[in-house]
Parts: structure tokens; C-alpha cells; sequence
């Protein structure tokens, strides 16, 4: 006998196996379409995470999201220091009540997706989605992935990133900029003592800047260096970390270095179109410079679980859409805005420098405070993880 599906979901990713989890709770039969999502290095998840776990009311979507912000690497605060010799410009300590840390993206993924398999309306199905038809003049959506095999349900979630199928079917990708990303996760022991302080370490230089921070323990440390793409080619290393001798240590052959696109940043004004529904970086592209891209997944899916207690699954995607649609696209704009600053060069770099040596702990907290909160909390029901 076949299972009624309500619900497809495109994507293996954060914000598709959490929702997933919170359909799958309110009572849906939900099958999940894609391959694993990459999972290497690690993500920073701020308090607007944490806040968004405890506004859940699904229990299994809750004990799994709090199990997840268990599991990270504490940080106490940001360092912000000059590229080529270390010097401080400006530091934010966070304060004991603020949940800010490094969540290794394998544990992460690794601990939705069993989760995920053990729901009994929950099913995955590994394979790319490569077409689909989700007009309501059909009965049902339809998605053929690559194997041809035709999936249906009443609904689709696009969970399947700024590339995937769900995008493509209502908007073209994000443009790409000419700014990319090497990142890497490296063994503490390859590296000084200092990258696995308990600090978010940030590295402006000319037109580039670098992120590093400790996960798993302070057994490894996630490293983020972002430049214009033409100039990471072959010896990039040495270019760039050669002046300072705190980063000659990433110049290490063994390091195995991962290249990505940045995209611009994008909130879609079209999140839902008939039967397909957008969801995290779908729906909403945040590059990597203020480190929201789960963080606002998180948001998502804490609206929707929200809508779910009260909704039919159609009424719910349009109540999450509407409410999320205004504040993801001004956290994509700082985001933005953020990037510029950070891209800066010449003289140009010198104020941003000058500026954040003067006042730059106020300008950061209040630069951050209405990026970290969860602007729907309600009062927290158990004490932040240590």
C-alpha cells in the first residue's frame, strides 16, 4: 500500500530536515528528497538560535535543537584585529547570559538526520530533484528527480539552497560576486596554541579578511578566508599570510583548502507560488559576513512551527512566509552592508580601522543586537547550555 505523502521536502539540509521533524510532529506524512548536504568545518549560532529552540513547541524538534546547541563550542567574545600583523582594533566580549558558539556542521546534520529517521512519517528518498510541476491546476505537485522516478504530494517545501530546483522554479540564483571563500577545518595541533581560544577571531586586511574559531572541543578550528576571486589562485597562501607570522601556519601544504562561491545576498519577495513553498537559504541567501546563514534558518522553522499549532499546512507556509519575508531581508542587507565594510581597501580600509580602534565595542553591540535577537522570543523555559 503506498503511504499518502502531504508533503515533499527538497533538501537535507538544516532548515528541511527541522522542518521536516515539526511537520512530521503536527501530524504530516513528509518525504525527504536530496542528497546529504556537504558538512564540513563548522557554523557560529548565535542567541537568536537559542531563542528560536526554546520557542518550539514540537518536543522532538526541541530536545533535538537543544541537543544540537549542547554540543557547541562555547565563544566567549570577537576579537577584531589587523590582517597583516594581529594588532587589536576592537574586541565584544559576550556577556554570561548570551548563547554564542561553534557547532560542528557534521554533528549537526548527523543529529537531524537520525532524528529524522526515526519518525514514522518521515521517509528519505536519495536522489537530486531535477523537475518538477507545482501548479494547482494539477492534483498533486510533482517532482521527477534524477533517476526519473515521479514523486507527488500536496505540497513541497524548497529547502534545496540558492541552486537547487525549488529556487529555479520561481526565481532565477543569486547572482554570484567577485568575492569567494576558502575555508578549511583544521587540527588544533597543526596550529599555535592561540586559534583554539574560546574567541571568534576576525582579520581585516586589504579588500580581504579572515574568520577563525575553535570547535569540537578546541580540537579543531574552522577558517574562513575571503578575498576577490581573482587572487585566489595558485600560491594565494603565500600572498596573503606571508607578512604576518601568526598565519604562517595556514601555509601548511597539508591544509586542504574547499573554494566557494559567495553569492549576493537576495531575500526572495516570493516565497510561496501555488503548491511550492521556499524555505532557508531558498528562500533567503545570507553570505558569510555576519554569521546568519543558520541562524535564520532557525527563525524559519520556529515561525512555521509556530503557524502549524494553529494552521492547515497550506495556511501555515503563507503565515511563515509573510512574517518571516520583512526581517530576513534586513539581516541580508546588513549582511551586505557588512561585507562592503569588510571588502574595503586603500584608504578606505585605514578609516574602517581608525573607526573601529576609537568606538568600536558600541558600534559592534549595537551593530549586532537586533541581528542576535529573535524578534517573536517568549521567555526561555530552561538555562542556556554551558
Amino acid at each position: 500500500m503506498t503511504q499518502h505523502t502531504e508533503l515533499i521536502i527538497l533538501g537535507q539540509g538544516i532548515a528541511g530536515m527541522f522542518a521536516a521533524l515539526i511537520c512530521a510532529e503536527h501530524g504530516y506524512h513528509v518525504k525527504i528528497i536530496g542528497m546529504p548536504a556537504p558538512a564540513k568545518g563548522a557554523m557560529q549560532l548565535a542567541e537568536n538560535s537559542f531563542e528560536c529552540v526554546q520557542a518550539l513547541h514540537s518536543k522532538t524538534a526541541q530536545q533535538t535543537g537543544k541537543k544540537i546547541l549542547e554540543s557547541g563550542y562555547r565563544l566567549h567574545g570577537i576579537d577584531i584585529l589587523r590582517l597583516n600583523d594581529s594588532a587589536a582594533l576592537t574586541a565584544l566580549q559576550h556577556p554570561e547570559g548570551r548563547y554564542y558558539a561553534a557547532v560542528s556542521k557534521a554533528q549537526l546534520i548527523q543529529r537531524l538526520k537520525d532524528q529524522c529517521s526515526r519518525q514514522d512519517n518521515i521517509t528519505f528518498y536519495e536522489a537530486f530533484a531535477q523537475s518538477g510541476i507545482v501548479h494547482y491546476d494539477r492534483t498533486h505537485a510533482q517532482i521527477v528527480t534524477t533517476d526519473n522516478v515521479l514523486h507527488q504530494a500536496e505540497f513541497v517545501l524548497g529547502a534545496d539552497g540558492p541552486k537547487g530546483l525549488s529556487r529555479r522554479l520561481i526565481h532565477s540564483s543569486p547572482p554570484i560576486v567577485d568575492y569567494a571563500a576558502m575555508r578549511a577545518e583544521i587540527s588544533s595541533d597543526m596550529l599555535p596554541g592561540f586559534y583554539a581560544d574560546r574567541q571568534s577571531r576576525l582579520l581585516l586586511g586589504q579588500k580581504c579578511h579572515l574568520v577563525s574559531y575553535p570547535f569540537a572541543d578546541a580540537e579543531k578550528v574552522n577558517i574562513v578566508f575571503c578575498a576577490e576571486d581573482q587572487h585566489l589562485r595558485a600560491g594565494w597562501q603565500d600572498f596573503y599570510f606571508s607578512e604576518n607570522p601568526a598565519l604562517h601556519a595556514l601555509k601548511d601544504e597539508r591544509i586542504d583548502w574547499h573554494k566557494t562561491e559567495i553569492m549576493a545576498p537576495f531575500t526572495s519577495a516570493l516565497w510561496r507560488y501555488q503548491r511550492l513553498t521556499l524555505i532557508g537559504d531558498a528562500a533567503h541567501m545570507m553570505p558569510p559576513h555576519l554569521a546568519q546563514g543558520a541562524g535564520q534558518s532557525f527563525e524559519d522553522i520556529a515561525i512555521l512551527d509556530e503557524m502549524l499549532a494553529t494552521y492547515s499546512l497550506e495556511k501555515a507556509f503563507d503565515q511563515m512566509a509573510l512574517k518571516r519575508n520583512k526581517h530576513a531581508a534586513f539581516i541580508a542587507s546588513k549582511a551586505a552592508l557588512t561585507g562592503k565594510v569588510m571588502r574595503l581597501g586603500g584608504a578606505g580600509a585605514t578609516m574602517r580601522n581608525h573607526i573601529l580602534n576609537i568606538g568600536g565595542q558600541d558600534l559592534l553591540e549595537n551593530w549586532m543586537g537586533d541581528v542576535w535577537s529573535y524578534p517573536h522570543k517568549r521567555p526561555a523555559t530552561s538555562n542556556l547550555p554551558s
